[in-house]
């Protein structure tokens, strides 16, 4: 035990934390009480430096008498302190112990100075006439008018201080010696019984790392050290556990990445994969059961996914990048997001690759920007019409109130059709965001449908179009808007009426068709090419730009109908043949069918 050398460690710190406790003690105990002394001193001699003023009274011409100086020694006595008595400029009046002729201009001594400005100067330094070290203290002397006359100095010798603090100090030494003494042997017992303690830790410790988790700390306290021992042998009985934790761990980080949507590509330093999920296989073309373990240059010859993975194994840094792959038809893109792999030092030990399919986000990008420049296409058109027109009636003073009213009939016609466009708009919107401005409640959709039908009966007379109805007598309830559902019933019916020439068919049909409720409408127009029924319910679409436009119409109505057929749960088809007729199908479930 004694040849430990964490116990003289342990030993050596406490002795000198010992030491330089007891020491930093002393001496403050030390400067305390000779503070305490100097401060006890002051006290005495700014009392007796009041009676010496009191005593001297305000004549100066007294202070030179030979009666007062000759009292000055025998106060001196009575006092024990030197008396001095000085002028308003620093004369010295009178002195118990010297001739106040020899004695030099007081006026910049620290006590008189400071009494000047104070009311009352201390100074400690050694005085040259009396050969010891002194104390002053000086108040000042004014007459009855409040004019200071003169300054009453008392100064006494720190003799007897200094040899009552030299008799503390070795008091004060000699029990710090003791405490300190003591200290130590106690401090060598607590250090021996903890060593001898920790040594056992350490053996266990040992074994523990060899391999043989059986051993075991013999805990004897309940202080740290024996929670020390107690969490070692905790530390061996979970061990094991732990260790099966961690493989466990890997297992479930290994499932979590395979299981991804993005793709994930680790590889270390020299590219070689060390990971490859499912998702990254599939968008490079690898087969990911023999990726592992070859370099990524030789798995895949896609250029961008190496080089995007040396560049942020040498940048250290996350770099992102694309890649566009020819994968049939119409290209994919694929989004990627390379990051350095970092050890726990800092070091670079290989690098991340995630793999994102982003080919519907650029989709729906194209038909943002599309929409925007529909929309803003859609508005310009009658906007420019009612300014031109403005423009001719304003610069065209001499039109007649015939053409005006022509020309306003125009415009009025634009801004209905403005109206229309941006209602429309509205209405989409409040569609997108979350089914706004839809209020679900019981609907009889034949009644709905029944009043849509009733203002196209005229125009469809107009185009001697026949418009047949078979709608049941018997309610068919859905959980909807009735707004909404006439809505579609009208959007349809519009549409069916624009396109199908003089002398057509229109049938609408409302029934019930396993759980939905079924909106059809029917005719013999014109028809749509099978290459435009995919995009006939975007936005602003039109088969025919130049024919649209002129029947009329914002270019809106079916994708309204599908975003409300959307909103209630339901969807919109279409079957169209060119010169034959199309056949518009709406979906919505009956009442209570959407919660099974």
């Amino acid at each position: 035990m004694f040849r430990s050398r964490y116990l003289w460690k342990l030993f050596t710190s406490y002795a000198a934390l010992v030491l330089v406790t007891t020491i930093f003690v002393g001496l403050f105990l030390y400067g305390w009480l000779k503070e305490d002394s100097l401060n006890e001193l002051r006290e005495s001699l700014m009392a007796k430096a009041v009676l010496v003023k009191e005593i001297s009274g305000t004549d100066p011409d007294y202070w030179r008498s030979v009666e007062f100086r000759e009292s000055l020694p025998r106060l001196e006595s009575e006092s024990g302190v030197r008396i001095t008595i000085v002028d308003a400029n620093g004369v010295v009046a009178a002195d118990s112990e010297q001739d106040p002729s020899v004695m030099e201009n007081h006026r910049l001594r620290p006590e008189i100075a400071e009494a000047r400005t104070s009311g009352i100067g201390v100074s400690t330094r050694f005085s040259n006439t009396v050969k010891k070290q002194m104390m002053y203290l000086a108040v000042p002397i004014n007459d009855s008018s409040g004019t200071l006359i003169g300054f009453a100095r008392v100064a006494i010798p720190l003799t007897a201080v200094e040899h009552r603090l030299r008799d503390l100090a070795g008091m004060i030494t000699l029990w710090v010696a003791i405490g300190t003494v003591l200290a130590m042997i106690l401090g060598f017992i607590f250090a021996s019984r903890v060593t001898l303690r920790l040594t056992n830790i350490n053996e266990v410790v040992q074994q523990i790392t060899s391999g043989n988790l059986d051993s075991r700390v013999r805990s004897i306290s309940s202080d740290e050290v024996g929670e020390l021992g107690n969490s070692i042998n905790k530390m061996a009985e979970d061990l094991a556990e732990r260790l099966e934790a961690i493989s466990n761990e890997r297992m479930k980080l290994h499932k979590v990445l395979s299981g991804m949507v993005e793709g994930v590509v680790a590889v270390n330093n020299d590219d070689t994969i060390i990971h490859m999920n499912s998702v990254a296989g599939k968008l490079l073309s690898i087969d990911t059961s023999t990726a592992i373990g070859k370099r990524i240059w030789e798995a895949t010859r896609v250029r961008e996914v190496s080089d995007i993975i040396a560049k942020a194994r040498n940048d250290a840094g996350e770099i992102t990048g694309s890649l566009i792959q020819r994968t049939g038809p119409n290209d994919s893109t694929i989004e990627l997001i390379a990051s350095p792999m970092k050890a726990g030092d800092g070091r670079v030990t290989g690098a991340v690759l995630v793999l994102h399919d982003v080919t519907e986000l650029r989709r729906l990008e194209s038909i943002r920007r599309d929409f925007v420049a529909n929309a803003a296409h859609e508005l310009q058109t009658p906007l420019t019409a009612i300014r031109g027109m403005v423009e001719t009636i304003l610069d065209d003073e001499s039109m007649d109130a015939a053409q005006q009213r022509k020309f306003l009939a125009r415009i009025g016609a634009q801004t209905v059709r403005l109206s229309e466009i941006v209602g429309d708009l509205l209405m989409l919107s409040k569609l997108e965001s979350d089914g706004q401005g839809i209020q679900l409640r019981p609907v009889d959709i034949c009644r709905t449908v029944r009043d849509a039908i009733v203002p196209f009966a005229q125009k469809a007379d107009a185009k001697h179009i026949s418009l047949e109805s078979e709608i049941p007598s018997e309610p068919i309830i859905v959980d909807g808007d009735d707004e909404a559902l006439q809505q579609v019933a009208v959007n349809l019916l519009d549409n069916a009426v624009k396109y199908t020439p003089e002398g057509g068919k229109i049938r609408i049909r409302a029934h019930i068709e396993n759980g939905y409720a079924i909106i059809e409408v029917q005719d013999t127009g014109i028809g749509i090419e099978a290459a435009h029924l995919q995009r006939i319910f975007e936005r602003f679409y039109r088969v025919d730009k130049g024919r649209s436009r002129e029947l009329g119409g914002t270019g809106l109505g079916l994708s309204i109908v599908r975003h409300i057929a959307r909103t209630l749960g339901g969807d919109v088809s279409v079957e169209s043949t060119p010169g034959v007729g199309s056949t518009f199908r709406v979906r919505i479930p009956l009442s209570g069918e959407k919660s099974q």
